[in-house]
């Protein structure tokens, strides 16, 4: 009886701030700690490749140390049978009063491999408006064909030969058509086009469009935008990208960044990031400018 009134209590008060107390029936006083302050949540999406299925939720939080968790199942439209093409499962750490954090996952899909993914991030120190860290990540593939898609630098170019007899390797400007691009999940829907704006094949510009609507929000017009330019450098991998998400109602989230690659050889490379954000307008005013500059080393073993 006693796990009963436990569990019931706690559920009430895991929202107040300070804490709890039980006393049983010795006496004896005990502090309510929540050790869950989110509920586990069934979480579908569907897009123009396929459709996915999944659970994810808080498994352990006490106010200082959390883990999440999340497991999904994902299937291409046309796919036959029952069984997921492919499965996803991660688990994310979190110190709550440091910041710091790590993270595990696996990607597994049937006759391909598996992908196995980790990493961690340390805060070394911060102020009231900036903090410095460490992160790392390690990643490697195991299992499946062993085959990866080196046959694309395999492919000739055209020739073009002209009335003079003179000949043209043909390079093509864009490689990827501009596509529809659509989702659903639990939240709403999306519409939008992606696509590649120009590729001479050493400057590349992509640029994405769309528009989401909540389910059971009236009329045509959608509840939010988003735009984004990305250009990539391809000979050096440095690249660069501006964003822009715009809630009527809400104000603008506006966001820049670029990554310069410092040196590197073939197992390893090292780079400068730094992203700028600003949130504009909306019921809570323009809010403060917020930066970042990393510098990041990178190797595969």
């Amino acid at each position: 009886m006693k796990f009963l009134v436990l569990l019931a209590v706690s559920l009430t008060v895991a929202a107040a701030l300070p804490l709890a107390v039980f006393e049983d029936e010795n006496g004896e006083e005990f502090a309510l700690v929540p050790l869950q302050r989110q509920r586990r949540d069934t979480t579908w999406g569907a897009n123009q490749g396929g459709f996915s299925l999944g659970q994810k939720g808080t498994l352990f939080d006490n106010g200082n140390h959390r883990l999440d968790g999340s497991l999904s199942g994902s299937k291409a439209w046309g796919s036959h049978g029952l069984k997921p093409d492919s499965y996803n499962g991660r688990l994310d750490y979190s110190h709550q009063s440091s910041g710091s954090g790590a993270f595990v996952s696996a990607d597994r899909t049937p006759g391909w491999g598996t992908d196995v993914n980790a990493g961690a991030k340390y805060n070394i120190a911060g102020g009231k408006n900036w903090n410095a860290d460490v992160t790392g990540q390690y990643g490697r593939h195991f299992g499946g064909p062993g085959v990866g898609l080196t046959v694309a630098a395999a492919l000739p170019l055209a020739v073009f030969e002209d009335e003079n007899g003179e000949e043209f390797a043909l390079v093509p400007l864009q490689r990827q058509r501009r596509d529809t691009t659509w989702g659903a999940n639990q939240g709403g829907f999306s519409l939008g086009q992606k696509g590649t704006l120009y590729n001479n094949g050493i400057h590349r510009l992509d640029g994405s469009i769309s528009g989401s609507k909540a389910w059971g929000s009236h009329g045509l017009k959608p509840d939010s935008y988003n735009g984004r330019l990305d250009y990539g450098h391809q000979p050096s991998g440095s690249g660069a990208f501006i964003s822009a998400d715009r809630t009527p109602g809400w104000g603008t989230d506006v966001n820049a960044g670029a990554k310069y690659n410092i040196a590197g050889g073939k197992n390893w490379n090292a780079d400068i990031t730094g992203q700028y954000g600003r949130h504009f307008g909306g019921p809570f005013g323009t809010g403060k400018p917020q930066a970042g500059v990393m510098l990041n080393v990178g190797g595969k073993f």
